[in-house]
């Protein structure tokens, strides 16, 4: 994949150090095993140089003195493992399943796991700073994500909700009120020397203060329109989730049963379903669908509700 422009990135006063080359030692590989899962051979030919090709770039932007050298990275696809992806030390694993079923998210998800990999942090590490910087990286640096993307929850310390909602606040942090302040979060979690106050060092604000600030703008959460019973998403190909009876509601894609779930809870905002099955958890929003990870929300498409035919 091409390295995005200062213009794609939301990180614009920091473009210019944000890819500067830091002398890394070379010899790192990435290796992806498919011997479990044979059928994804073509996704893992595909997503390699990706994976290789980022790998360098990550550790650029996270280095710090002590950092040391790229690691050999084994990223190991099995049907085995039911979730979507996890790193330990050097091993990434990923499901079998999710690669089949969401192509498109998985290539990301790998750049996810190649962050939690550099960061090597402590046990006891502020679990949403680790899954926010993770997230930041590939959301608001790889794909580019606009500001408008991240979601913003109008809640005190909302930024605890880690994923993609730390990472749209990170993402503004440095795009105004202090850049630079990823990489000297991810050095004082390395060296377990974080706490709150860096945000004011960094910032000259409180961190709670900071988050006002972020959600300032935001507002309420769009409410469910009446009466329609089918979410149509264009990602992966295209899909729907159709409303049926009983609280059932079928997930096709082309034209096929895909998935089934159980609704669990419903909202103004929202509706919640859940795949007994996979131990999948969805959540339909007014224009997204948003996958659970960790108990958090972390938006997977854009959606449009429509009248069910």
């Amino acid at each position: 994949m091409r390295e995005p422009s200062c213009r794609q990135l939301p990180v614009k006063p920091n473009c210019l150090a944000l890819f500067a080359v830091l002398a890394l030692p070379a010899g790192a590989g990435i290796t992806i095993d498919t011997t479990a899962a044979p059928e994804h051979a073509a996704w893992a030919a595909k997503a390699l140089p990706v994976a290789t090709e980022w790998l360098p770039r990550l550790a650029n932007l996270l280095a710090v003195p002590g950092s040391g050298g790229l690691p050999d990275v084994t990223v190991k696809i099995t049907p085995e493992y039911k979730g979507v992806a996890f790193a330990s030390g050097s091993g990434i694993t990923m499901a079998s399943a999710w690669v089949r079923d969401h192509p498109e998210d998985s290539v990301g998800a790998l750049i996810h796991e190649l962050v939690h990999v550099l960061q090597g942090y402590p046990g006891g590490s502020e679990h949403w700073l680790t899954e926010g910087i993770a997230d930041y990286l590939r959301f608001s640096v790889y794909e580019g994500k606009p500001a408008g993307y991240f979601p913003k929850p109008a809640k005190v310390q909302g930024y605890r909700d880690a994923y993609q909602v730390a990472a749209g606040f990170l993402a503004w942090l440095e795009a105004g009120e202090a850049p630079g302040v990823v990489r000297r979060l991810h050095a004082a979690l390395r060296a377990k020397k974080y706490t709150p106050e860096l945000f004011v060092k960094a910032a000259g604000k409180p961190l709670d203060d900071l988050w006002r600030e972020y959600t300032a703008a935001s507002v309420a959460g769009k409410k469910l329109p009446a009466g329609l019973t089918k979410l149509s998403y264009k990602q992966n190909g295209g899909g729907a989730f159709v409303a049926g009876a009983g609280g059932e509601w079928v997930e096709v894609q082309g034209g096929k049963e895909h998935a089934r779930f159980k609704e669990t809870a419903r909202s103004e905002e929202a509706v919640e379903l859940y795949d007994a099955a996979r131990g999948i958890r969805l959540r339909l929003g007014a224009d997204s669908v948003s996958l659970q990870r960790n108990g958090s929300w972390s938006p997977l498409y854009a959606a449009e509700w429509e009248a069910k035919p």
